[in-house]
Formats: C-alpha cells, structure tokens, sequence
C-alpha cells in the first residue's frame, strides 16, 4: 500500500493518541490524578500500547522505512510491558526485587 492510500488511517490513529494525550495532561493539569492515581497509572499505559500499535501499523502499511518503524515499535511495546509488569505485579510489593521482568522489558 503507498504512502497516500496508508495514510488516512494512520493519521486517525495518530489523531486519536493525540486527543488521549490532551486528554491526560489536562487531567494532570487540574489535578485529576492526584485523587485517582491508578487512572493515570491505566491510561499512561494504554498511549504506551496505542503509540506501540501506531508505529508497527505503519511499518506493515507503508514500505518506506519499515525497519525504523518497526524498530520503535517493538520498543514501545516492550517500555509497554514493563509499565504494565510494574503497575500489575511490583507496584504493590513491600519489597520489590531487583533485577525485576519490568526491568528487562525496559532495556
């Protein structure tokens, strides 16, 4: 698929991570998160997935730099899973181990 017929799709995700992104920094800006911290913890995660899910869309639509794509991709999934590791399993712990499976997502 070319460039010009990948590209709607692409900008309507790219449109849509750009509302959530508004969407949490103004909840960051008034406070929201302070009295609903798991909210934040969940939707930080969720743009991580969404960000992942937008760049490894285009590498498979778009010919042009698909390693680059897939590349930052993959790294955002990973960054992904370990956030997701941490707020499900470790963030809770009294003592958290280290080196953790988060910690190997991160790298």
């Amino acid at each position: 698929m070319g460039v010009e017929r990948a590209s709607r799709p692409l900008l309507v995700g790219l449109a849509v991570l750009g509302v959530g992104c508004l969407a949490f920094t103004v909840l960051a800006a008034v406070g929201f998160w302070k009295e609903n911290p798991s909210g934040g913890d969940w939707m930080y995660v969720a743009l991580l997935f969404g960000a992942a899910a937008l760049c490894l869309s285009r590498a498979a639509l778009v010919r042009a730099q698909r390693a680059a794509w897939i590349a930052i991709g993959v790294g955002a999934f990973f960054n992904g899973l370990g956030d997701l590791h941490w707020l499900v399993i470790l963030q809770d712990l009294d003592s958290i181990p280290y080196p953790s499976l988060a910690d190997a997502f991160w790298l």
